[in-house]
């Protein structure tokens, strides 16, 4: 999947994707046996921010476009905003108050659609919808404080 490194600028969010050929020089550095498993909730708040990104950018900007991966982004969400009601004293009205802060929901669409945001949108998608499935059943296996750690 690719990677994204986020910048919080004045403006909020900036996604940029880095390339998924960045990859270790030896292979068995990637096994997922070698690599050591967070802590339970790290970095669900920072896959909230990116992946409600990604959706409100699918639905507003990209309405019809990969519709199977839409639809599996929608779940993804819907299971993070689940597992951070379970996890978290943040409850809806926070949930909703943090995506307009960190996720450009309810954003103007021209700061949404006419940017870089569709292409990281394209750029993710091809990633399809079932390793996002299996990314998102991975971060949210384990119950734990959301943090915003690492994501994804």
């Amino acid at each position: 999947m690719p990677r994204f490194h986020l910048l919080l600028g004045a403006t909020g969010l900036v996604l940029a994707v880095a390339g998924t050929a960045a990859r270790p020089a030896d292979p068995a550095q990637d096994r997922p046996a070698q690599r050591s498993q967070p802590p339970a909730g790290e970095g669900v708040f920072c896959s909230m921010a990116i992946l409600s990104t990604m959706a409100e950018v699918g639905r507003r900007c990209l309405p019809g476009e990969d519709t199977a991966f839409q639809t599996e982004l929608a779940q993804a969400v819907a299971q993070i905003d689940a597992y951070v009601l379970r996890n978290s004293a943040l409850g809806a009205d926070g949930i909703v108050r943090s995506k307009r802060e960190q996720s450009y929901l309810g954003a103007p669409e021209a700061s949404l659609c006419e940017g870089e945001l569709p292409a990281v949108y394209r750029r993710f998608a091809e990633s399809g919808a079932e390793r996002l499935r299996a990314d998102t059943r991975q971060l949210l296996a384990r119950d734990g404080v959301p943090t915003w750690g690492d994501c994804f």
